[in-house]
Formats: structure tokens, C-alpha cells, sequence
């Protein structure tokens, strides 16, 4: 299979997956408190299976690639959607009034995890290298981030149809159903190369700024904290799922823009981009009208893009010859940054009663690496 037919299967196939990777970053945690009521609860199960997705990319790692060994990295992959699938069907079915509601609700979270995890490395691993055989790197990273911003808006369109005829949790089903067929584009795509060592040393082959470029604590402050925040302030989940759908809608001009400045190796719009990064999650941190979180929403999403894009077009390019041991580390890192994001939440909400609306000004110090990380990149390519 040539390269380009592999580009246009994984364009394919990201634009089916990101519909409900992205329906769950922007209502995730709101269908949680729809479902359990609490906010603790809720928090409670982003930490549990954060955490088992940390083990699953450091203790798994060694079970993982013998799994990719026997099985080939695709049927892998799918058995990882089918189990997500599984999970996220009886988080729907399962019923709140249970005697042991919250043993299984946590339960199929971990199991939902278990098989993202063994999804997100090969899938990782497939994007990573579509993007460092292209010619153009960063306008390719920007294309998928496009078919990202086009799945983004279609799953924000259908959060809003679903809650507004009160349908809101088969959310859970819809999001299970586009897996599915997210698996077919992968057929016949071949595995990459295997890494061949330990999960120690395998940590070795990415540079100390790649990791921490990949440690990105801010993302669970957007899909986790951001929701919840607004949920309090507002009083309405029918007012935090509109301005939810909001921050789920990403420009698609600016990750051409993006992508473009990457490869000419521009490195002026990524300071830019940490500086209006770092001033909205600030401003994050004292607005309180929908609307004025919305706006804000726009510009960190706008910075967010562009740091985004023009991490992942160095990370193709420097990963070239060890995809998938690459990819493999950096996912480790990325389960480090969300387990410190998610886990300053929850101290955040044990020690105060509540989600302090003034600790999200922390956001924008979290996209300081990997700003560094692009900016440091580019200029070494000049």
C-alpha cells in the first residue's frame, strides 16, 4: 500500500473517530454529571481512568507489543474501538438506582481506557507517520486538524439536537456507533515498525522537549474543568451544553495558516499564538457570562491550534524510522499530563467545596513547552 492510499484511509477513517473523540471532549463530563448528579463523582471517574490509561501505556506497554506482535497493529487497534464500544454501551444501560452503580460505572470506565489506549497508540503511530512522509508536513498535519475541526463541529451539532429533545445521554450510543465504522478505513493498513525496547529505554528514543511539549495538563482543564466551571456558574447543563458545543468549534483557516508558517519555517505566529494562549486562559479565570466564555473559548482554541499543529509537524518529521516506539512515549507523557490536570481538579474541588473558577488562569502556562518544543524545532531547521 502505497503511502498517499494509507493518507487517504487514516483521512477517512479520523474524520469518523474524531466525531466522537471530539463529542466527548466537549460533553464528556457534562453527560457524566448528567448521569451520576455529582460533581465529585464525575471527577472522580475522569481521575479512575486517567490513571488506568497512565498503567496501560507504562505497565502494558511490554503486554501491548507482544498484542501488536501476534495480532498486527490494526486488528489491535480495532479490538481497542470494540472494547471502548462495549463500555461506553453499558455506561447508557446502566441504570443510577443499581445497588453497585458506581462499582460498574467505574469499572466499564477503566475498560473503555484499557481499549482507547491500545486505539490511541496505533492510531497515534498511523497519523505521525502520514505526517512525516508528506512533503509538506505542517499542511499536512493542518489537514487533519481541518477533518478534526469538521468532525468537532458535526459532533457539537449533534450534542445540541440530542439535549434540546431531551436525548442527551445516547450521546453514549451515537459515539459508540461512529467507532464502528471508524475500524473499516483501517483495513489492510500495515503495521509500522515495532519498537525493540524496554519501556524504559524506549522513553530514551524522544528528545526531553518532545515529552514535556506532550504533557499537557491544560487539556483537562478545557474538557473536564471548563464544563463543570461554567455548569456552576450558569445553574443550567442546558446552558453549559450550548457553550460546550461552542468551545468544541475550531477554526479551520487557522490551521492552515498553521501548517503553512511550519513549513516555511516561520516561528513569529507560534510566539503569537502562546501569547493570546496564555492572556485567555487568564481571562478565563475572571469572566462569567456565556458569552464571554464563548469568545474566550475561540481565542484559546485559536492558540491551541496553532501550537498543535506545529508540534505535530515536528514530531513526524523528528519520529521518522521509530513511529510507533515514538508514539508509544509520547502517549505515555500526554496520560502524565492529563492524570496532573485531572487530579488538580479534584484537590482543587476536595479542599474548597467547589471548582475554583480562578485556577484555570494555570492553563496557559501549561502550552509553554510545547511552544518552546516547535519554536526550537524550526529554528534548528533553518
Amino acid at each position: 500500500m502505497t503511502n498517499e492510499q494509507i493518507r487517504k484511509r487514516y483521512l477517512l477513517h479520523a474524520l469518523l473517530h474524531k466525531f466522537t473523540e471530539q463529542l466527548f471532549f466537549a460533553f464528556g463530563a457534562l453527560l457524566v454529571y448528567a448521569k451520576t448528579g455529582s460533581v465529585l463523582n464525575t471527577l472522580l471517574f475522569v481521575v479512575i481512568g486517567n490513571i488506568s490509561s497512565l498503567l496501560m501505556k507504562s505497565l502494558g506497554f511490554n503486554p501491548s507489543i507482544k498484542l501488536f506482535k501476534e495480532w498486527g497493529l490494526i486488528l489491535s487497534m480495532t479490538l481497542g474501538l470494540v472494547l471502548k464500544v462495549v463500555a461506553l454501551v453499558g455506561i447508557f444501560y446502566l441504570a443510577p438506582g443499581y445497588h453497585y452503580f458506581y462499582l460498574l460505572l467505574f469499572s466499564l470506565h477503566v475498560i473503555e481506557n484499557i481499549g482507547n489506549t491500545l486505539y490511541v497508540i496505533g492510531a497515534s503511530a498511523v497519523m505521525v507517520e502520514v505526517i512525516g512522509t508528506s512533503v509538506m508536513p505542517g499542511r499536512s498535519s493542518a489537514q487533519i486538524k481541518m477533518l478534526h475541526t469538521v468532525s468537532g463541529l458535526m459532533a457539537a451539532l449533534v450534542g445540541i439536537f440530542m439535549s434540546a429533545h431531551g436525548s442527551f445521554l445516547y450521546l453514549f450510543l451515537i459515539g459508540g456507533i461512529v467507532l464502528l465504522g471508524s475500524t473499516i478505513p483501517l483495513v489492510g493498513i500495515p503495521t509500522p515498525k515495532l519498537p525493540l525496547f524496554s519501556f524504559r529505554k524506549n522513553l530514551q528514543t524522544i528528545s526531553p522537549a518532545m515529552f514535556f511539549a506532550n504533557v499537557n495538563p491544560d487539556h483537562q482543564f478545557k474538557v473536564t474543568g471548563l464544563p463543570l466551571i461554567i455548569l456552576a456558574i450558569s445553574a443550567s447543563l442546558d446552558i453549559s451544553i450550548w457553550v460546550s458545543a461552542g468551545v468544541a468549534v475550531v477554526s479551520i483557516i487557522t490551521a492552515y495558516v498553521a501548517g503553512w508558517v511550519k513549513d516555511h519555517h516561520g516561528t513569529w505566529l507560534i510566539w503569537v499564538a502562546l501569547g493570546i494562549g496564555i492572556a485567555s486562559w487568564v481571562a478565563y479565570g475572571f469572566v462569567s457570562s456565556p458569552i464571554a466564555f464563548l469568545l474566550v473559548s475561540i481565542l484559546v482554541g485559536l492558540a491551541t491550534e496553532v501550537l498543535g499543529v506545529s508540534r505535530e509537524a515536528q514530531m513526524g518529521i523528528d519520529l521518522r524510522g521509530n513511529v510507533l516506539g515514538g508514539t508509544m512515549a509520547f502517549e505515555f507523557a500526554r496520560s502524565i499530563g492529563i492524570v496532573i490536570g485531572s487530579s488538580i481538579l479534584l484537590i482543587a474541588y476536595l479542599v474548597a467545596g467547589n471548582l475554583p473558577q480562578l485556577m484555570l488562569v494555570m492553563g496557559g502556562l501549561f502550552l509553554i513547552p510545547k511552544a518552546l518544543y516547535a519554536v526550537g524545532s524550526a529554528k534548528n531547521e533553518t
